[in-house]
């Protein structure tokens, strides 16, 4: 039976008509798993597909994706579908209210505290991650966030209403500093991934780490596996196409990529790395899909390097895959120099600096069938890579979106049944150098349509949000925002669309 993930940033299936509920085209049965069931790849009225920070993956036969808030039949045993069926917000068949055409709102935040109590700003230290599916099988879709201090995950139960019980911790016995939703074992139950271990000392070398789900809302003890290096970047996917979840990292400096591949019980192989030669700069982020549409889950990397005034290297590369988990380099396709620099000194020159890549996530923007790219940049801007469908991209188009643009997620927010995007913009916590003093915000940015997009608009509840996800958390069909945050605050929050 095919792999179903738990994805938190794509959606799937067709652009639907009035009443129902809003989908990314099929080509989202391609895309390979995000870190945070957060960025990258929520649609719609659907909750994202499970990154805990980054991407959920579907297997590349084409299983679905887990549905974040379609109930199993009570009474029975769940099938591996179940968890598939965990964690994008609308039933299979995607029936159900929309939202209502051209109607968009957001209430006030309702802050949960999650881990230790604020603390002065110490970078990556604390909520940094936010999840979403359905980890008691009960329809709702329930929150994980990833606390970086304590080394914990934090689940959160959804009572329904889009509020939530206070947070039950589960200790990694390492530490972490991402997360993705997937079922790891095949029993139909929604797991928690991490890659563990990575410190400084030990020059950020990882190995997977998984809490099997027991489908009730609780969790196992972790299972750690052999590493694979030294990483930044973590996705997960099946990419040998046998049926389990495997792991992928970036090797930052080396150029290369490493894959665990996934013994079908929460354990995985030891690494194997490819391409087999240095195939790009110093890279910080991966995601995967299927670019090319041979059903082999297809690797994207955010590298180079490039701040401030230096006009660098920063850039997006592809690889592609061979279906047995390894990888042969695509293409390199470079990131346009930004508007501005940051706000702090020295000024821009010119037309602004290329500065240092942060994400990439693979989505379909435009409702094509095609996976196109969308780059975070250390700066302003989000670039846009439109997708061909034969593994190749058109140059990007940049937006400015606020300052240091971090997660990206995409959903129908206002019901016109074209793809938008929520940016979580972290902004310039205290100490933080060369940077000046812009406040972070979430930024919510419509779509035009042919994956254009109009300018960014702002909520600035706080300073420094630091992840978030996409999701119906109320049951109303509106997609939903819940956004960690550090700095001013150890909490996640959620921000409820209303009419």
């Amino acid at each position: 039976m095919a792999t179903r993930l738990v994805n938190d940033n794509f959606g799937r299936g067709q652009t639907s008509a009035p009443g129902r509920a809003f989908r990314l085209p099929d080509v989202a049965l391609k895309i390979a798993v995000l870190a945070l069931c957060a960025c990258g790849a929520s649609q719609g009225n659907e909750a994202p597909m499970t990154r805990g920070t980054e991407d959920a993956a579907a297997s590349p036969d084409g299983a679905a994706v887990a549905d974040a808030t379609t109930p199993s039949d009570a009474g029975t045993t769940p099938s591996s579908d179940d968890a598939a069926d965990a964690v994008d917000g609308v039933d299979a068949a995607g029936e159900g209210g929309a939202t209502p055409k051209g109607s968009l709102g957001w209430a006030a935040p309702v802050t949960y505290g999650v881990g230790a109590s604020a603390d002065p700003f110490v970078p990556n230290d604390a909520p940094i991650n936010v999840a979403t599916g359905d980890f008691n099988r009960d329809g709702k879709p329930d929150l994980v966030v990833l606390h970086t201090s304590d080394n914990t995950i934090n689940v959160m139960l959804n009572r329904g209403d889009g509020t939530f019980l206070p947070p039950v911790s589960y200790a990694a016995g390492t530490p972490v500093n991402q997360m993705f939703l997937g079922d790891f074992n095949g029993d139909g139950k929604v797991d928690v991934g991490l890659p563990g271990g990575a410190t400084a000392s030990n020059n950020a070398t990882a190995n997977p780490v998984v809490f099997l789900g027991n489908g009730d809302g609780t969790f196992k003890a972790p299972i750690s596996s052999s590493s694979f290096g030294a990483t930044r970047g973590v996705a997960i996917g099946d990419f040998n196409g046998d049926g389990k979840l495997d792991f992928v990292a970036n090797n930052p400096t080396q150029g290369t990529v490493t894959v665990t591949l996934g013994n079908g019980d929460g354990s995985f192989k030891a690494g194997v790395v490819s391409p087999p030669a240095s195939s790009f700069g110093y890279s910080r982020w991966v995601s995967a899909g299927d670019f090319n549409g041979d059903n082999k889950l297809d690797l994207v990397i955010a590298d180079g390097v490039g701040t401030m005034n230096e006009v660098g290297t920063a850039e997006i590369t592809t690889l592609i895959g061979k279906g047995d988990g390894t990888f042969t380099l695509g293409a390199h396709y470079p990131s346009p120099p930004t508007a501005s620099s940051w706000s702090g000194s020295p000024a821009p020159v010119g037309t602004g600096p290329v500065v240092n890549p942060e994400d990439a996530f693979a989505v379909d923007v435009n409702n094509d069938g095609k996976l196109d790219i969308i780059e975070s940049l250390y700066d302003h801007n989000i670039n846009v890579f439109m997708g061909n469908g034969d593994g190749t991209f058109q140059a990007a188009v940049g937006y400015v979106t606020g300052e240091y643009p971090r997660c990206v997620a995409v959903a129908d927010l206002d019901g016109d049944g074209l793809v938008d995007l929520v940016v979580n913009n972290v902004g310039c916590a205290p100490n933080t150098a060369n940077c000046g003093t812009a406040p972070g915000s979430v930024a919510v940015m419509l779509g035009n349509g042919g994956g254009t997009f109009q300018a960014p608009v702002r909520m600035t509840p706080f300073t420094y949000p630091e992840w978030l996800v996409v999701a119906d958390l109320n049951g109303d069909r509106r997609p939903d925002i819940a956004v960690t945050r550090v700095d001013d605050g150890h909490s996640v929050d959620v921000i409820v669309n209303t009419p």
